[in-house]
């Protein structure tokens, strides 16, 4: 085609050539060949796109009467990409993530008795669908029923959430409310005597995952947490979590438990009163790597989380040391896991709660009952804009005890007791208070695979 383009423009170059010196034309000779010679070109360019549009217009047409043309086609470049030494074990690891989606059902329900509720049934239902990537869909709900001073209430709680499945940037979004629901005595340091009412909505997005059967990790994972509880008036509270990378050696650990790696990870909290015009006092730490899981035999594994807590209320700013040093043994059923933390959170009152903390836990897991101990101890103070308090003890202690009557109903007890602090505006020793409950019921909870 090149050839005869070139035959063919410089044929018109010589007869126009040839008809410019027989008029005896001069420099408009040369003028009429370079335009002629350019004209030639353009039909040339023009005939050359019209025959490749035809030829692409002939294979459509082939692989429309004939699909197997796309199967090959297809089946080629796949085969391509599965070959390449670095991007075949990433197709290969993201495909998997799609894979394997399980629904599962489950509905349970309660009948029990406590030192503060003398009487009180529950019931509740989930759907989850989950898969390696992520958990698809999310709806559930319980509601309570409970006779308390001489009246009959009522407490529910409900949530719904999901995500968006993409490979890259995996957003995942979930949203739970709460009415009139009990806390733990041990749920925190600081008494808070109300029952929960609240709205917390959790965000999570993920750069990339890779998941096999001896890693996990996941790129650029952050978590956002928003929280409103409604006493007397609205407690907001927000709590970010992250990190470039954190990495999971998948049982690994002592009781095939992981071992996980978390690099540069920061986070902060945020507690306050939305409506008195004070800036809420803010806790956040900073860990260059945090360990946990890490084997030092059979039985013994340990954690450490090491870096910088810092403290912020309006005209005050304090920094200090984050630690939580952890420890995990496991000896049969038998697993015993204690935590020395130092640390910083945010409180009632626009006041940081700054404190040295041990916790312990025990839980004994046998066949037809299930044991769990735990408990903590901690040296505490409340620190505010013109209050640097003294330290007072705090502590609390639970027991819950479960066994299976059939293979569908079980007897379940918890005791627990605890001392806190009430929070204050001003006492130089904060003030404590001491609360013991107990509980005892029925429970049966049915869960099924779709």
């Amino acid at each position: 085609m090149r050839r005869s383009s070139l035959l063919l423009t410089l044929a018109i170059a010589l007869a126009a050539a040839r008809g410019a010196h027989a008029e005896g034309t001069g420099s408009a000779t040369v003028d009429g060949v370079v335009r002629a010679a350019e004209e030639a070109e353009r039909l040339v360019a023009q005939a050359r796109r019209l025959a490749d549009t035809a030829r692409d217009v002939r294979d459509l047409l082939y692989y429309l009467s004939d699909p197997r043309g796309f199967q090959y086609e297809a089946m080629q470049t796949i085969d391509l990409v599965q070959r390449d030494p670095i991007l075949g074990p990433l197709v290969r690891n993201l495909a998997e993530l799609y894979r394997h989606r399980r629904w599962e059902a489950f509905a349970t329900g309660q009948a029990m008795v406590d030192s503060a509720t003398p009487a009180s049934v529950a019931a509740g239902a989930g759907l989850t669908w989950d898969a390696p990537l992520c958990r698809l869909f999310e709806a559930q709900g319980s509601v309570q029923g409970f006779y308390q001073d001489q009246a009959a209430h009522g407490a529910l709680a409900w949530g719904i959430g999901g995500c968006l499945p993409l490979p890259f940037n995996t957003f995942e979004l979930a949203y739970h409310g709460r009415r009139d629901v009990r806390r733990s005595l041990l749920a925190t340091s600081v008494r808070f005597p109300e029952r929960d009412r609240g709205d917390t909505v959790d965000a999570t997005v993920r750069f990339y995952r890779w998941l096999s059967p001896g890693h996990q990790i996941d790129v650029a994972p952050l978590s956002l947490q928003f929280d409103w509880a409604r006493t007397d008036v609205t407690m907001f509270s927000s709590w970010m979590s992250l990190a470039p990378v954190r990495w999971a050696r998948r049982g690994k650990g002592v009781g095939g438990r992981d071992q996980t790696f978390d690099f540069m990870r920061i986070t902060f909290r945020t507690y306050g009163d939305q409506d008195d015009g004070v800036a809420d006092p803010l806790a956040a730490a900073f860990s260059p790597l945090i360990l946990d899981g890490i084997k030092l035999g059979d039985r013994i594994a340990v954690g450490l989380d090491v870096g910088l807590g810092i403290g912020e209320l309006d005209a005050t700013h304090r920094q200090a040391l984050h630690l939580d040093a952890s420890v995990v043994t496991v000896a049969g059923p038998t697993t015993v896991e204690l935590h020395a933390q130092r640390a910083m959170q945010p409180t009632l009152a626009n006041q940081l709660l700054d404190e040295d903390r041990l916790t312990a836990r025990l839980d004994v897991d046998r066949t037809a009952a299930w044991l769990r101990v735990d408990g903590f101890a901690a040296h505490a103070r409340l620190l505010g804009d013109a209050r640097f308090s003294q330290r007072v003890w705090t502590y609390g202690a639970g027991a819950d005890v479960t066994m299976a009557l059939t293979d569908r109903i079980f007897l379940y007890g918890r005791l627990e007791g605890a001392r806190g602090i009430v929070a204050d505006d001003a006492a130089a020793i904060p003030a404590t208070q001491r609360e013991l409950r107990g509980t005892a019921g029925v429970t049966t909870t049915l869960r099924r695979p779709l």
